[in-house]
C-alpha cells in the first residue's frame, strides 16, 4: 500500500493505493481530533481511478499532475502482486458477500 501525505489549509489529506481492496483511498482531515471530512477506499474497488479519486477530493483539493503520476506508479507497481492468502482471508472477514478467490 502507498500512503502520501498532503496539506491544504486547514485539512490534512492522506491518498495511495491499496492494492489487497484494489482501490485508491483518500481521508481528509482537520483539527485537533482529527475531524473526518472524507474517508473513501475503504471498500474493495470503491475508487478504482485516478480520475473517480481526483471528483472524490474536489471539494477539499486538487490533485497535481506529479500526485496523478506518483499515484498510477505506485498501482503499477503492484500489479503482479496480488492479496496474500492472509489478506484474502481478512477480505472474506470484512466483505463475505464478495469472495476473494485466491490467483491462478
Amino acid at each position: 500500500m502507498s500512503r502520501h501525505q498532503l496539506e491544504e489549509g486547514r485539512y490534512r489529506i492522506a491518498v495511495g493505493w491499496d492494492n489487497p481492496m484494489q482501490s485508491f483511498f483518500a481521508t481528509v482531515t482537520s483539527g485537533p481530533d482529527d475531524y473526518v471530512h472524507l474517508w473513501v477506499g475503504a471498500c474493495r474497488g470503491e475508487v478504482p481511478s485516478i480520475d473517480a479519486l481526483a471528483a472524490a477530493l474536489s471539494p477539499y483539493h486538487r490533485l497535481t499532475a506529479d500526485m496523478r503520476v506518483r499515484l498510477h506508479q505506485d498501482r503499477v507497481d503492484t500489479l503482479d502482486r496480488g492479496p496474500t492468502e492472509l489478506q484474502r482471508t481478512l477480505l472474506n472477514l470484512v466483505d463475505p458477500s464478495r469472495p476473494h478467490l485466491p490467483e491462478e
